[in-house]
């Protein structure tokens, strides 16, 4: 159901989109996802004294890819939204006073629906340097990921809302070719408003189908990343130029 929902609501937004007269360019993009410690994304290690249990919880690199279309509101501001499918990678190493030490990898996908009001600087006659700040909406149609280590040990990444609001922040630079496209890098900052996940990890017990908590409360993990941009718009539509219009 939500996989439909999320279907439609791409198509209406897309539709709509490519509607308005106001459409400048259309692009796809690229962006390698870093976990770094200045936006809290570097891991942290919970310890439950009960169990005897020690989990540590490491973000590793991730990535997006998706569309993206930019309106033209006037020379220098423009508005851009479009559509991206995003997987951060999480790695778990649990140690415990009843058995060896154990390890998992998950990946936990998602698609985000971005809006950001943008601002351009001319710096020559094809360059353009340009800082945007804005929305993402999040969303989570898995509802969770779970991975298993020994058949014994179950790990897992439970969202907290299907849906989730985002900050996003960026700064970059463009290059405009009249024949070629648009070409851009630049960096961003996507900060959740709130957890994104629960780790769930628990132990089968012996001859037996019930799985008992081996860290409890459950730890949670939040969606920050900082994330290197690469774009490429192709040729936007025509439209009636002003003396500092963008080509």
């Amino acid at each position: 159901m939500r996989h439909l929902l999320i279907s439609l609501f791409i198509c209406t937004l897309f539709n709509s989109l490519h509607a308005q007269k106001g459409v400048t360019a259309f692009g796809i993009q690229f962006k390698p996802i870093f976990p770094l410690n200045i936006v809290n994304t570097d891991g942290k290690v919970v310890r439950d004294d009960e169990t005897g249990s020690t989990l540590t919880i490491d973000v590793n690199s991730g990535y997006s890819m998706g569309a993206t279309i930019r309106f033209g509101l006037t020379d220098r501001i423009s508005i851009e939204t479009g559509i991206n499918y995003i997987v951060r990678n999480y790695s778990f190493e649990l140690t415990n006073n009843s058995f060896s030490p154990s390890s998992a990898e998950l990946k936990f996908p998602g698609y985000q629906l971005p809006l950001v009001g943008m601002v351009f600087v001319r710096l020559s006659e094809n360059v353009y340097m340009n800082s945007s700040a804005g929305i993402s909406f999040d969303m989570f149609p898995t509802q969770g990921v779970v991975s298993h280590d020994r058949d014994s040990i179950e790990y897992g990444l439970l969202e907290k809302n299907w849906v989730m609001l985002s900050l996003v922040a960026n700064l970059g630079f463009e290059y405009r070719s009249k024949k070629s496209g648009y070409f851009y890098l630049g960096a961003s900052y996507h900060n959740t408003f709130g957890d994104m996940a629960d780790v769930i990890v628990s132990y089968k017990e012996l001859n037996s189908n019930q799985y008992v908590k081996l860290v409890d409360p459950y730890p949670a993990v939040n969606g920050n990343y900082l994330s290197l941009d690469l774009r490429y718009y192709f040729n936007p539509e025509p439209r009636k130029k002003s003396v500092d219009a963008p080509e």
